[in-house]
C-alpha cells in the first residue's frame, strides 16, 4: 500500500512568530497612545495616589437629634445633611473630596491632602440645624 501525502493548507501551519509580532505591535500602539496623552493631553505616566498613600483626612460625623427636640433621624434628614455637607465642601473649593452616607446615621467626609485648614474642619464638623 502506498500512502499519499496530502499537502496541509497554509493557514493550518503554526506561526508563533506572527502572534508574537502582533502582541508586540499592540503593546507599542498602547504605549504610543499613553505617550501622546502625556505630551498633548493631561495624562501622566504615574498613577495618582489615593487617599491612603497620598495622605489626607477623613471625618466620620454621627447624626444626633438636637437636645430638647422630639425629631428623629430619618433617611430624608440624612440626605439633607449629605447635601449640606457637600455644599460646604464644594463651597470651600476642596478638590476630589468625597462625602458619603455610611449606615443609617453617619456621614463620611474624605479630604485629600496632607493638611486640612482649621476653618474648613470647623465648618464641616459644625452642627447643621434642621
Amino acid at each position: 500500500m502506498r500512502e499519499e501525502i496530502v499537502p496541509v493548507a497554509r493557514s493550518v501551519t503554526a506561526r508563533p512568530w506572527r502572534t508574537l509580532v502582533t502582541l508586540v505591535g499592540l503593546v507599542a500602539v498602547l504605549y504610543g497612545l499613553v505617550g501622546s496623552g502625556t505630551i498633548w493631553g493631561n495624562a501622566q505616566w504615574q498613577p495618582k495616589l489615593a487617599l491612603d498613600l497620598a495622605g489626607g483626612t477623613q471625618f466620620v460625623l454621627d447624626a444626633v437629634p438636637r437636645p430638647g427636640s422630639s425629631g428623629s433621624i430619618t433617611p430624608d434628614t440624612m440626605n439633607e445633611a449629605l447635601k449640606i455637607e457637600r455644599a460646604r465642601v464644594n463651597g470651600n473649593g476642596v478638590s476630589e473630596a468625597d462625602v458619603a452616607l455610611q449606615g443609617e446615621k453617619s456621614l463620611v467626609i474624605t479630604l485629600p491632602g496632607a493638611t486640612v485648614d482649621p476653618e474648613l474642619k470647623k465648618a464641616l464638623t459644625s452642627a447643621a440645624a434642621m
